[in-house]
């Protein structure tokens, strides 16, 4: 039982450290996308295309790329509906589109435990 104790606890501060991670991933990457879009309003209200940051030994250089054409998912029930293919037909296709698979994931749920049975909090850990 001592080796179960030992691999909780291990566990549970690693969980809690990736979480401390994530958040700081996410205000860096917040973060660097404000800075970014400043810089690029910047160098488009001076005319600039190329900065040389000798400090940190480095060209920035603004190039325009147009953005490649994207195909979504999200709706593609409605699309198929408004083109007048029977629910059928979109179930058949949906069905073809869809992987699947037998395996099964595992995933370890953690509950932080309080007084107060009914406020329990259920963390995911994905």
């Amino acid at each position: 039982m001592s080796e179960i104790g030992s691999l909780v606890k291990d566990f549970l501060q690693l969980h809690r450290h990736e979480q401390k991670l994530r958040k700081e991933v996410t205000d860096s990457s917040k973060l660097t996308k404000e800075s970014k879009t400043n810089l690029i309003d910047a160098m488009e209200g001076s005319n600039l295309q190329k900065i040389r940051a000798l400090s940190c030994n480095a060209d920035i250089i603004l190039v325009e790329k147009p953005k490649k054409a994207t195909i979504s998912c999200k709706n593609i029930k409605a699309v198929l509906e408004e083109e007048g293919l029977s629910h059928e037909q979109i179930d058949n296709v949906v069905e073809k589109m869809t992987l699947k698979t037998d395996k099964v994931n595992k995933l370890l749920k953690i509950k932080k435990v309080s007084k107060d049975v009914s406020g329990m909090e259920v963390l995911d850990d994905e």
